[in-house]
């Protein structure tokens, strides 16, 4: 789960359901956790706020929703975040929408949601004690930089056939796009059994040309780090419940199927480079 594309504004109830269930995948080895977002139904009004302080940060948040005949209702609500940081190089931008539309009847409820993202995160590794010592702002290298953007649209559905038996469904898109940008020491280094060129692990290093690359200043000590994730996914669930009392025992019984699918594009590059004085990586361009 990636936080950062859950605009929190959003959320309802969350619920902690403990111990290891199949149902919710290889990873739940622990639990889950059960996210509810909100409707006009539940939240109707206006609302809004606005938020600044420290190190330049600056938010705005507004929602609002209502609900027409008791059958009708929707609710929207929008972020956006922006500070400086304490650190050096820290710079960081959210925006994050949801959306939601629901229609209810006396024994069926159909929602759809909407949720867009956008943000550019910085969040720079840790120190060595020595130079925090001398500065408590400082960061090691940089930039460490994440930028996500989201979109994610998906609709249910809930009836009740009768008091004992209930059925469910959902259907999804989503649209994801990750960027990371990481400036880092560097593992390269002058070859020994040829000075001059540089190499990875006693092996000479060669560009996309193939050509040797020469161990000059510019492209010793540092490197930069790229990755691009595109992730297009859908899906679709159906479940049904029957609740019964046999023997004068509760019981539930859930059965349900599930089918997802998703694409993914990946690609990462490394471009040589130095440090600066900030021990920010100077890019001349080579990878």
């Amino acid at each position: 789960m990636n936080w950062a594309l859950l605009p929190n504004d959003a959320i309802d109830a969350l619920h902690l359901l403990p111990g290891s269930d199949p149902i919710f995948g290889l990873n739940a080895l622990g639990g889950a956790i059960s996210i509810g977002t909100k409707d006009g139904f539940a939240y109707p009004g206006t609302r809004g706020k606005f938020v600044f302080g420290s190190f330049s940060r600056l938010g705005a948040h507004a929602e609002t929703g209502a609900s027409f005949n008791e059958s009708v209702a929707y609710f929207g609500t929008a972020s956006y975040l922006e500070e400086a940081s304490w650190r050096d190089f820290s710079a960081t931008r959210a925006v994050q929408a949801f959306g939601s539309l629901k229609w209810r009847s006396s024994r069926t409820s159909v929602d759809t949601r909407l949720t867009v993202v956008d943000t550019n995160l910085t969040g720079n590794g840790s120190v060595p004690v020595q130079l925090l010592e001398l500065d408590r702002s400082a960061i090691f290298t940089h930039p460490d930089n994440t930028q996500n953007e989201l979109v994610m649209l998906d609709a249910g559905m809930q009836h009740n056939v009768t008091g004992a038996i209930s059925m469910a469904a959902n259907v999804y898109l989503r649209a994801s796009d990750i960027a990371t940008l990481n400036g880092d020491n560097s593992d390269f280094e002058e070859c020994a059994d040829s000075p001059g060129t540089m190499c990875d692990g006693g092996e000479p290093l060669l560009d996309p040309d193939g050509n040797e690359i020469p161990a000059v200043g510019a492209v010793m000590g540092a490197t930069i780090n790229r990755t691009a994730t595109e992730q297009d996914g859908a899906g679709a669930s159906f479940q049904i419940d029957i609740v019964s009392t046999p023997g004068g025992l509760d019981n539930l019984l859930s059965a349900g199927i599930a089918y997802d699918r998703s694409e993914i594009e990946f690609a990462s590059d490394t471009e040589l480079g130095s440090l600066s004085a900030s021990r920010g990586v100077y890019q001349p361009g080579l990878f």
